[in-house]
Order: C-alpha cells, then structure tokens, then sequence
C-alpha cells in the first residue's frame, strides 16, 4: 500500500481526435485509473446518465486514454461506477453502499486506497455474455461478502501442529473437549475483536462532508 502513489487531478486535458477535458481523474502511479464526471445536483436538464454519456463520448475520442482508465463514475445526486468497456455502447452502473453514508460518501469510501487496490486487483474480470466479451465490478456485497469469506479465522497446520491459534486459546486434542460457557464466551470476543481490527484496517475512508459533486474535487487536496 504505501509503496503506490495516489493523485488525484481535475480538468486534465487530454488529445486526441479532438481535445478532452475530464472532471477528475484518479492515478496510481502515474497511471490513470478512475475517471469521475459530474453533473450540477440542482439541474432539471442533467442527471448522472449524462456523466456516464460523456465518459463513453471520451472513450471515442481519445481511445488510448481508455486502454489504461479501469472505472467510470458518473456523479450527480446520485454516483453510479461502472466499468470501462470502449468497445460496448451499454453497460449496468452500480451503486456502492457503506453503512449509512448517502451515495456519493459511500463512492468516496470505494476509492480509499486500500479498497480501489483490493477491486481493481482482485474483483475485475473479463466474461462473454451472449458472444461478446464484457468487463465486470464486483458490487458491495459481493465484495464485503467474498472479503469475510477470505478473511475468517482459519486454523493453519502450524498451529494445529503446536496447539496454538490466532485467538491464543490451545487447539491440541485436549481443547476439543465440550466448552463450558466461560470459554465459549473468551472464544467470541477474540473473535469480534478479530473483525474489528480488521474492519479497521481496512476502511481507510475519506472523510469529506460538503456538497454533493464538490465532494469528489476535494480528492484533490488528498
């Protein structure tokens, strides 16, 4: 993690067959990854589908952008993220939620360093749906659903082998005796407080409390 550089610039201009310039824009290392446009909430005339219009606009006009830019966000009241597919017209646009946060602060929690890294590394793929080859995002809960299963306490061979384990409570033969209450008790909370700091590591989350679109330029100043 602290090995990767993150920037976020706004209004970047960028040639191609004609010029483009982008509201905001996520790199790692150097390399453009996240694209965010967005629409003026108090608009009767734009929506976030016109975010997402202009980011597959930009695709067409300068494609070698969009060889390396992996999700789109699209952002008004609302935020929607979806993936960078140049070669298709329509895509599915997703909401992220995190707790009780609204859209946009629930987007701003997806782009943490820890959690962009984890879906662009590990819940990114490619599939062919009816023939054409598409790109996919792991929605929220398949993401939180697919980390508890990765992240549960699990018991190596180590210490099946020397009778110890993560929650320092003995996993040798004795152990497996019925447990009275007090260790099923002792067992549980080394088990919540486990999660926790996990939990905690994990959410790495940018705290940002203004108005809805302006919320996203602040990456700026990160």
């Amino acid at each position: 993690m602290d090995d990767n550089e993150f920037i976020v610039s706004r209004q970047v201009i960028y040639h191609g067959m004609d010029d483009i310039r982008t509201d905001i824009m996520l790199y790692i290392n150097g390399i453009p990854l996240v694209e965010i446009e967005c629409k003026n909430p108090a608009s009767f005339s734009e929506n976030w589908f016109d975010a997402y219009k202009q980011i597959k606009d930009y695709e067409k006009t300068v494609p070698e952008l969009y060889k390396y830019v992996q999700i789109g966000i699209a952002a008004e009241q609302t935020a929607m993220y979806f993936p960078i597919v140049p070669w298709q017209e329509e895509l599915k646009a997703n909401q992220w939620k995190e707790g009780d946060k609204d859209p946009l602060d629930s987007t701003i929690a997806m782009l943490s360093k820890y959690t962009l890294l984890d879906i662009i590394r590990n819940f990114m793929f490619f599939r062919v749906e009816m023939g054409n080859a598409t790109k996919v995002i792991a929605r929220y809960m398949q993401y939180r659903a697919a980390r508890k299963i990765v992240n549960r306490p699990r018991v190596t061979m180590t210490e099946l082998r020397t009778g110890a384990s993560s929650t320092g409570l003995s996993t040798t033969r004795s152990s497996m005796a019925p447990m009275n209450a007090d260790t099923r008790s002792a067992r549980k909370k080394a088990g919540q407080k486990s999660m926790r700091v996990r939990k905690d590591q994990a959410m790495n989350v940018l705290n940002i409390a203004i108005s809805p679109c302006a919320k996203f330029t602040t990456l700026v100043e990160r």
